[in-house]
């Protein structure tokens, strides 16, 4: 199968991100009307995992969320709830995968015979979306279901890969709020600070030590922000402090990492 829309694939990157879809194409041809949803929706489901992964943080905290017993997004529900909320999916492809998802549980959650002529199960396959890669009528409800999903498993590939080369996904925007320099405070105040603040990291121990040391490299920030807001006379003499913190902080770090080993 063709993405007809991403000629900057090359061969093997088509059949890396086809690859899957292709064969499944090919098994469902043989698959019964059960065989054949539950695929699909097996299928939608590592999809849109693919596609959320694709578009979040890589951290451990999105692999809990995808993967694992009882991850929040671990369910074909949450999974489609959660790429539309995130803008992923279009609100048609969030509908019909909602269909789907529906007519997956009627045929899992019974062992009795139940078909795609069941009065409820047609309804759904009726309001799902036509194909946008077929020009042919679907002349029965397994060939629209079939042609219509496939098309839509298709689509939620293309947007995972598409995520990932351009670069898409979620970016950090948290920060941490960093207490400015008093307005009006001058340099030789600030350096009177800084130096008071280096006798006590050497005097100091402890809990009290590691905390004198983060003030240390807070000051690194209030200097960067001053230096930005200051006159151009002052920028040098602020910018002199910041990288003289700057040092201090690099050395003190070399003598951790200097520290012997107890033995």
């Amino acid at each position: 199968m063709s993405s007809g829309e991403t000629p900057e694939m090359s061969a093997e990157e088509a059949d890396q991100v086809f690859g899957g879809i292709n064969s499944l194409m090919r098994a469902l041809e043989h698959l019964d009307e059960r065989g054949l949803i539950l695929s699909l929706a097996a299928f939608a489901e590592d999809c849109l995992g693919e596609l959320l992964k694709s578009f979040m943080l890589p951290n451990q905290a999105a692999d809990d969320l995808l993967e694992g017993f009882n991850a929040p997004l671990g369910t074909l529900s949450s999974r489609i709830k959660a790429a539309w909320a995130l803008g992923l999916i279009t609100t048609d492809q969030y509908e019909d995968l909602e269909r789907m998802r529906k007519i997956r549980n009627a045929f899992s959650h019974t062992w009795k015979p139940i078909s795609f002529s069941d009065q409820h199960i047609t309804a759904h396959i009726k309001a799902i979306n036509y194909s946008n890669g077929d020009d042919a009528y679907p002349e029965t409800a397994t060939i629209k279901l079939r042609t219509a999903l496939s098309f839509l498993l298709v689509e939620l590939q293309v947007a995972a890969d598409r995520v990932v080369k351009a670069r898409r996904g979620a970016r950090l925007i948290g920060a941490r709020l960093v207490s400015g320099v008093p307005e009006g405070e001058e340099i030789e105040s600030i350096r009177n600070r800084l130096a008071a603040l280096e006798d006590e990291i050497l005097n100091s121990t402890g809990e009290k030590h590691l905390f004198l040391l983060m003030m240390r490299g807070r000051w690194v920030e209030r200097l960067r922000i001053l230096e930005g807001s200051v006159p151009i006379s002052l920028r040098e003499e602020v910018s002199e402090l910041r990288e003289e913190l700057m040092r201090k902080m690099a050395a003190t770090g070399a003598r951790k990492s200097h520290k012997p080993r107890p033995e």
